[in-house]
């Protein structure tokens, strides 16, 4: 379905153009929670999920969640543990079609200091050049631990979209330089398996958005999903793993 933001869309863009720049491969998701059909609002309500893996990529997960008045794109990807990198966050919401929410981030996984401002340094340039775009609104609590100065968040109209579009796509621009110019630092593997299994934590017990999950497919349904696709923890296996077919 495509609407006034087409969020669903951009989603799929951002995949292709993960997927063929780091050279992803799928991971086996389990059929149920790869594709699920729900109801929100009396109306049916569609969620599709993919999921890859990739040197210097532990795992991504792409996910459209479409309906009458719903359109939701969702990014997620995990850098191996042993690349201290940020990790890429996306969230793509329009509901009602009356304004589109746009929040991207590159979350650091390094320590406050010299390196993380370095590694972010590319991103800041970007995001320094775009015009100014609408606020977001308040910004719940819990987001303030993950998100980086440069973070994208803003509310926008079909007018403003555009704009908004195109500072989003610095997020992934900036996380492929990263990876393609990234080198093991296996000293830091835990800390940065810690600030990855602590980021995953957060969204799956205090992002209050993800109990609209529960209402349209299901609370045992939403529990497994979390836990086991969308904010899995660092020592989870996903299914079968990569399919290198």
């Amino acid at each position: 379905m495509s609407g006034a933001f087409p969020f669903a869309a951009l989603t799929a863009e951002v995949e292709t153009y993960l997927v063929g720049e780091l050279a992803l491969v799928p991971v086996t998701l389990p059929p149920d929670l790869a594709a699920a059909t729900g109801g929100w609002k009396s109306e049916p309500v569609t969620i599709t999920t993919r999921a890859y893996s990739g040197d210097g990529v532990r795992y991504a997960r792409f996910v459209q969640l479409v309906g009458v008045d719903l359109e939701i794109g969702n990014v997620l990807c995990l850098p191996d543990h042993a690349y201290p990198l940020p990790i890429l966050g996306a969230d793509l919401v329009s509901v009602r079609r009356e304004s589109g929410m746009l929040a991207a981030d590159l979350s650091p996984t390094l320590p406050p200091g010299p390196d993380r401002d370095r590694q972010l340094r590319p991103l800041a340039r970007r995001r320094a050049v775009r015009g100014p775009l609408p606020p977001g609104g308040p910004l719940p609590a819990w987001c303030t631990a993950w998100f980086s100065p440069h973070a994208l968040y803003t509310r926008v109209t079909r007018e403003q979209l555009a704009p908004a579009v195109a500072a989003f796509w610095d997020l992934p621009r900036s996380f492929v330089d990263l990876v393609r110019q990234a080198t093991p630092r296996p000293e830091l593997a835990g800390e940065v398996a810690d600030r990855q299994d602590g980021y995953a934590a957060a969204h799956r017990t205090d992002d209050k958005g993800l109990g609209l999950l529960a209402k349209m497919f299901g609370a045992t349904w939403m529990e497994r999903y979390l836990g086991d696709v969308l904010f899995p923890p660092g020592d989870a296996t996903v299914a079968g793993g990569a399919d290198h077919g």
